[in-house]
């Protein structure tokens, strides 16, 4: 992997110049795993996990007992899309290495990939008590506590993580998901500017910044992080969202509009601006297609809570009591923030007004 960096570092603007470097070696030693390793690294970390594949597999039987190019493999399948592979890789992988922490952290992986976090939760919990002191398993196991819903343990967790390695982006960047979910947005915009401190122009720190200071209301600051993030990425669909959002609350409605269609046509499926969309159309009481908008918010991401608190809301406004029921159940399914227990509260009502 070194080799492969030393190469990249060696030819920046002629990508054709480090392939044809690695190419000539393989092709010198065609059995080399480590060889092999690096070339399927190197093209991993440029994007092309397409081309990495046939390289990995080749290291893998090459040196089988190398558990780091097994590791790379299951990498190398689950950037290219093709989960179910990379399970079987991994699977054989911890056959080969049952008591290897990275193997069960990569088997992790293909469960979180597959959207099954439980038995992700398993494989990490594993990794982390055979590792305790690699940050990278304590984040994945905070952030699959995070998706199976288990908020306290997840913060528990990432702090950890953050307290071994208070430079690693992704142990802070969880920790700031996890403190906003549970409606802590001070303490979670602290964790996105320290990571926005060790990389300013890292996207996903700066779009969860933006996202924080619109909700504080901080509109100038928020217009600030969404225009870095937007020239870094003019097309970014969560920054133009934001953009709209920002729009919207400062009463600017047509032009919250032009925004989402522009969103829109970059992501249609964004369920977080079909959400938004919907909102707009609540507020201009045009409510079968604001209905429609958010039972499509809620088919884009089935695990989004937003929608069916928003339908919930709109039902119970149309005197539809049985279908506010059902939305209400499910936000409170999926997890939906109800510190106050107001939820609850309209659920046991409806409960009693209902039967049901």
């Amino acid at each position: 992997r070194a080799k492969a960096e030393a190469l990249a570092r060696l030819f920046p603007a002629d990508a054709a110049v480090a392939d044809k470097v690695l190419s000539d070696a393989v092709a010198a030693r065609p059995g080399d795993g480590t060889l092999l390793g690096e070339q399927a690294a190197y093209l991993l970390d440029r994007g092309r996990s397409a081309d990495a594949e046939a390289p990995a597999l080749k290291a893998v039987a090459a040196a089988p007992r190398r558990e780091d190019l097994r590791v790379l493999l299951v990498r190398v399948l689950l950037r290219a899309g093709k989960v179910k592979e990379a399970r079987e890789a991994a699977i054989a992988a911890a056959e080969a290495f049952p008591d290897g922490a990275p193997v069960l952290a990569a088997l992790g992986r293909t469960y979180e990939a597959a959207g099954e976090p439980s038995a992700a939760l398993a494989h990490y919990d594993r990794a982390a008590k055979l590792r305790p002191r690699r940050v990278e398993f304590r984040t994945s196991l905070g952030y699959a506590l995070a998706r199976s819903g288990q908020w306290k343990e997840a913060e528990r967790e990432l702090r950890a993580a953050v307290a071994m390695a208070p430079r690693d982006l992704e142990a802070r960047l969880h920790l700031g998901w996890v403190l906003n979910h549970q409606g802590r947005i001070a303490e979670a915009l602290v964790e996105y500017e320290a990571a926005l401190r060790l990389k300013p122009d890292h996207q996903r720190a700066l779009w969860s910044q933006a996202d924080i200071l619109v909700l504080l209301g901080k509109q100038r600051d928020a217009e600030k992080a969404l225009e870095r993030l937007l020239a870094l990425k003019p097309d970014h669909d969560e920054a133009l969202r934001l953009r709209a959002l920002l729009e919207w609350k400062m009463g600017k409605a047509e032009a919250a509009k032009k925004t989402l269609e522009r969103c829109l046509g970059v992501a249609p499926k964004n369920a977080r601006a079909l959400l938004l969309k919907a909102q707009i159309l609540d507020d201009e009481e045009a409510l079968e297609e604001a209905e429609q908008t958010y039972l499509a918010s809620a088919e884009a991401d089935p695990t989004l809570s937003w929608p069916h608190l928003y339908l919930a809301e709109l039902y119970n406004e149309s005197q539809k009591p049985v279908d506010a029921l059902k939305a209400y159940r499910k936000y409170i399914q999926l997890g939906g923030p109800d510190p106050d227990g107001i939820v609850k509260k309209v659920v046991e009502s409806l409960e009693k007004e209902t039967g049901q």
